[in-house]
C-alpha cells in the first residue's frame, strides 16, 4: 500500500486529521485530499496531501515553522484554477496545499493607475472596483473567479499582453530571509508609483514561476480607458492563411495593433461555444483584435478592408463587432468583454464548453482537458509546422476519442502563444493514453525548437532537459539562499 493510501485510510478510520498534523489547524480550515483527487487534467500525485485555507497573512511565518516541524512541504495556490496544467495539485506528495484565496485585499491609486493586490483578488473583484474609474485591467478569458496575481506570476496571457509585464513590484515572504520587496515596492512602499526601474538590481522576475517564496502582494499596472474600443472580427480559410498572418504581423510592426490578437481554428471555436466537433468540415479560422480610440487617428474598418485587399484577402475578411449586439456566441461575448477588462461573460463560455461551472470544473466537467503552450515566431513557416504537428496527433489519436484543437494568441510582432488543447473521456484508460499523447506533444514541439512559456505541475524532468545546465545551477543556488531548509514544494519551473 502506498504512503498516500495509508494516510487516507488513517483519516477515514479516525474521522479526523492525524494528530501529527493538528498543528496546521490553528492557521485555517484544514482538510485531507485524495492523492488521486479528481481534477480536470487527471494529474496524479504520489503520497498524502492536505489542503489548508489560510485565514491570515500574519500566520505565514509560523506556518513555515510548522512545516519544518512536521517535515511537510508547502505548496501555495491563489485559487487552484490552474486548469489543464494541474489545477490545485502540487508536484509531490507529503505536501500541504495552502489556499490563499481569503487574502483578497485590494488598494487602488487612481492618480498613478496602479492596484496593490493580494493573491485572492479575482478578475471579477478587480473589474468591479475599476468599472466606474478611468482605468481597466488586462485580464484573460478564464473565469471571473480566477486570481489576477496568481495568473500573472505564471506569465499568463491576457487580452493586451502577457500579464507578468503588468507586475511593477512584489512583496514576498521567504523561509530564509523573511519579507522581500521588489521593483516599485522596493523603496517607497507607502505610495508606490507606476514605475519599477529604480537603481540597483530588481528581483521581481525570479519570483515568477518559482518556488523561492510566497508572494503576498503585487503592484499591478492598469490601463487607461480609451474613448471607444473598436473590436474587429476576421474570418478566413486555409488557402489564405499565410496572407492573413502577414497582414496581422504588418499591423503589429507599424504599431496599429497593441493588443493580443486571438485566432481560433474552427475546432477550437466549436469547443468553446459548445458545438459538436464531429459536425465540422474543412478548416477555417476566426480571429479577433481590438484598436482603442484615444483621440489619435486610427485605422477605420474601410482602411482595414483596403489593406486586407492589398494582401489578397476578400472584403468579407473583416468586420466590426458591436459588443452589445444580441445573439453573440459565448466565445465572442467573452472576448468583447475581456478587451474592455470585463470578465462577466467568461463563465458562460466556460459552462458551454465544459458543461460545468468554474466551481465544479475539476469534478464535474464532461471531458478531461490538457494544454500545451509553446511560443512560436510569428511567421508562416513556424505556424504551418505547428499546425502539421497538431494534424499528426489528430491522425494518430483521433480513433481513441481524443480531440485536439489550437488557438493562436499573437502577443507581439515576433511571438505567438500557440495553445494546443487536448480533450479526452474522463476514464482512467482514456486519461492514461491522453497523458501519453500529452508528453509526446511537449517533446514534438521542443524538437522543432518551439519551447513552452509555461508547463504543468508535473513537467520538472522535461523542463530540466531543455534548460541550459548553467541556468539549473543558478536555480539551485537561489533555492539555497531563499529556502535553505526546503520548506516549499518544488515548482515545475524549478528554481
Amino acid at each position: 500500500m502506498s504512503s498516500g493510501q495509508d494516510f487516507q485510510n488513517q483519516v477515514r478510520e479516525r474521522g479526523n486529521i492525524p494528530p501529527a498534523l493538528h498543528i496546521f489547524q490553528q492557521f485555517g480550515d484544514l482538510s485531507p485530499i485524495e492523492p488521486h483527487s479528481r481534477n480536470l487534467g487527471h494529474f496524479k500525485v504520489e503520497g498524502p496531501i492536505m489542503r489548508l485555507k489560510l485565514n491570515h497573512r500574519d500566520s505565514l511565518v509560523s506556518l513555515f515553522q510548522a512545516a519544518l516541524d512536521t517535515q511537510w512541504k508547502l505548496h501555495f495556490i491563489s485559487s487552484g484554477k490552474n486548469w489543464g496544467l494541474g489545477s490545485f495539485l502540487p508536484s509531490i506528495g507529503h505536501t500541504l496545499i495552502v489556499d490563499l484565496s481569503a487574502l483578497n485585499s485590494l488598494k487602488l491609486n487612481l492618480d498613478e493607475g496602479v492596484a496593490l493586490i493580494q493573491p485572492g483578488v479575482t478578475q471579477q473583484q478587480l473589474y468591479d472596483e475599476l468599472k466606474d474609474t478611468q482605468w481597466f485591467a488586462n485580464i484573460t478569458t478564464s473565469s471571473g473567479s480566477t486570481s489576477v496575481l496568481g495568473n500573472a506570476l505564471q506569465k499568463g496571457v491576457g487580452l493586451w499582453r502577457q500579464r507578468h509585464h503588468d507586475i511593477l513590484g512584489l512583496r514576498v515572504l521567504t523561509s530564509s530571509l523573511g519579507e522581500i520587496s521588489t521593483g516599485a515596492l522596493k523603496f517607497d512602499e507607502a505610495n508606490p508609483r507606476n514605475y519599477a526601474d529604480h537603481a540597483g538590481p530588481d528581483l521581481t522576475g525570479i519570483f515568477m514561476q518559482s518556488s523561492l517564496g510566497v508572494v503576498t502582494e503585487g503592484l499591478l499596472k492598469l490601463n487607461i480607458k480609451p474613448r471607444k474600443f473598436y473590436i474587429f472580427r476576421i474570418d478566413f480559410n486555409e488557402p489564405v492563411f499565410l496572407q492573413a498572418v502577414h497582414l496581422l504581423k504588418f499591423l503589429y510592426q507599424i504599431g496599429t495593433l497593441a493588443c493580443v490578437s486571438r485566432i481560433y481554428e474552427n475546432a477550437s471555436v466549436a469547443s468553446y461555444d459548445g458545438a459538436k466537433l464531429e459536425d465540422l468540415h474543412g478548416q477555417s479560422f476566426t480571429g479577433y483584435f481590438c484598436i482603442p480610440d484615444h483621440g489619435q487617428k486610427t485605422y477605420t474598418l474601410d482602411d482595414l478592408r483596403q489593406l486586407a485587399d492589398s494582401y489578397g484577402l476578400p472584403q468579407t475578411f473583416i468586420r466590426q463587432l458591436d459588443p452589445d449586439q444580441e445573439g453573440l456566441a459565448p466565445l465572442e461575448k467573452s472576448i468583447c468583454g475581456c478587451y474592455q477588462g470585463n470578465p462577466a461573460f467568461n463563465d458562460r463560455m466556460i459552462e458551454s464548453s465544459f458543461n460545468a461551472t468554474a466551481t465544479t470544473m475539476d469534478e464535474a466537467s464532461s471531458k478531461g482537458w490538457l494544454t500545451v503552450l509553446p511560443i512560436l515566431p510569428l511567421n508562416g513557416e513556424a505556424l504551418t509546422n505547428a499546425r502539421k504537428i497538431v494534424g499528426e496527433f489528430r491522425t494518430r489519436y483521433g480513433d481513441f476519442g481524443m480531440l485536439f484543437a489550437f488557438t493562436m494568441n499573437i502577443i507581439e510582432p515576433n511571438a505567438v502563444d500557440f495553445v494546443v488543447s487536448l480533450r479526452f473521456a474522463r476514464t482512467e484508460e482514456a486519461a492514461e493514453l491522453a497523458h501519453h499523447a500529452y508528453s509526446e506533444l511537449y517533446t514534438r514541439f521542443a524538437e522543432c525548437g518551439y519551447l513552452p512559456y509555461r508547463v504543468d505541475t508535473q513537467r520538472q524532468d522535461f523542463l530540466s532537459s531543455i534548460t541550459h545546465p548553467s541556468s539549473l545551477k543558478v536555480g539551485k543556488a537561489l533555492r539555497s539562499i531563499f529556502d535553505a531548509q526546503n520548506v516549499l514544494a518544488s515548482s515545475s519551473h524549478a528554481s
